[in-house]
């Protein structure tokens, strides 16, 4: 709260694959040195600024963003939009850095963008671009699965109108492809637009997640599936979030929206909610809206959902400072084991061994090993053992 700036756009994404969404932030007005900002969240309600990387030391008049896993790498993408120069697209390495991608159209346009918005408007199980245009042309970038674009310069979306504000893609009619409604500055003349798409050969699935645990709109939660499409298998990943952006960008909305292909079933369907619970379906059929509703115990469903398990959910403080409240759900009455462990793999503490019955239990751990004696700052891992299988998370130790 405390950077100031001509800041245009904003989006959330877990980009490091954390559980909590860290925050992007363009500016427009690089004459005052404030580039775009990067905030990873620490998970304790504080956030880190990321002060290295052309993410954020890239210098451009930047006037939207917004996410989205375009390789299929599990890790979501980041595009920028500028006014009246070429925008950035950055490539998610998966570690905590970006490669800034430099020969792909959707950076060589140069033009005055309105903003982007991710989705996969031709079902073929990879996302594609839209841009927003200032200068009377907009831009639809068709993705061919392996992270090349290729412009679509025909149709009504890219060749009607100017002066885009904003956009965002949902499937209005419920008939399986993504539609898309755009936002103009009346100022420069036209009226907004909506555009039906009308259909396509491939198959669909769009997932509402609703939880229980979890915030009932399931904002945070993740939802990845596993299909074969075009004879390989393809994972593909959604974050649930509110639909955000800012002034000049579109981002996904609260329904999880996956192209198929020709695949005739989805393999594996996975839901992590924001509570740490994990779901997992198998042998989802296609072309359907399928309700995930979140649970703490295992169960199976019917065939039109496919068959249904759920893990364990462990949540504890992260960084742990002094003692720390660690919760853990138990899917189904059994032998639950807690146990913390150092980076190479040593037992030093465990906190629960005992059965326990189906439901969310809390336990207070001081911060020491066994011998009572205070770990020293770094890195440790928390591992939760149940009926329902193994859980493991990843905490740093702050002193």
């Amino acid at each position: 709260m405390n950077d100031s700036g001509w800041s245009y756009g904003c989006a959330w994404a877990d980009c490091n694959g954390d559980r909590f969404p860290d925050l992007f932030l363009d500016n427009n007005n690089p004459n005052q040195n404030k580039n775009n900002s990067l905030y990873l969240n620490n998970g304790d309600g504080t956030f880190t600024k990321i002060t290295e990387g052309q993410v954020v030391s890239d210098d451009g008049s930047s006037y939207g963003c917004t996410w989205g896993d375009y390789d299929n790498s599990g890790f979501p993408d980041l595009f920028v939009s500028n006014y009246n120069e070429s925008n950035f697209l950055y490539q998610n390495s998966g570690d905590g850095t970006f490669t800034k991608i430099t020969d792909s159209p959707v950076v060589n346009d140069a033009t005055w963008s309105g903003g982007g918005a991710w989705a996969d408007f031709d079902n073929d199980g990879d996302l594609d671009l839209f841009v927003g245009g200032y200068d009377g042309h907009n831009r639809l970038y068709e993705n061919d699965g392996t992270g090349v674009f290729t412009s679509i310069d025909t149709g009504v979306v890219v060749t009607d109108g100017n002066y885009i504000m904003g956009s965002a893609w949902a499937d209005y009619d419920r008939d399986g492809d993504l539609d898309l409604f755009t936002a103009r500055n009346n100022y420069f003349g036209g009226a907004s637009c909506l555009y039906r798409n009308d259909g396509n050969a491939g198959h669909w699935l769009s997932v509402r997640c609703i939880g229980t645990v979890s915030n009932r709109m399931a904002i945070g939660a993740r939802v990845r599936v596993k299909a074969a499409i075009g004879g390989r298998d393809v994972w593909q990943v959604r974050e649930v979030s509110a639909q955000t952006g800012g002034c000049n960008s579109g981002q996904s909305s609260v329904n999880a929206s996956f192209g198929l292909g020709d695949a005739d079933v989805v393999d594996s369907l996975v839901v992590r909610w924001p509570s740490g619970i994990v779901q997992v379906l198998t042998g989802v059929p296609i072309n359907q809206f399928l309700t995930v509703t979140e649970q703490q115990t295992a169960v199976s469903e019917g065939p039109a959902q496919g068959r249904q398990a759920v893990l364990g959910f462990l949540s504890c403080p992260n960084p742990v400072q002094g003692r720390a409240f660690v919760s853990y759900g138990v899917p189904k009455d059994g032998y639950v084991r807690l146990a913390f462990f150092d980076i190479q793999g040593r037992k030093l503490r465990t906190l629960v061994s005992t059965v326990e019955p189906v439901g969310v239990h809390v336990v207070v751990w001081d911060g020491a090993d066994s011998d009572g004696r205070r770990l020293p700052g770094g890195t440790y891992f928390i591992r939760l053992d149940t009926e329902g299988g193994a859980v493991t998370r990843a905490v740093v130790v702050a002193r």
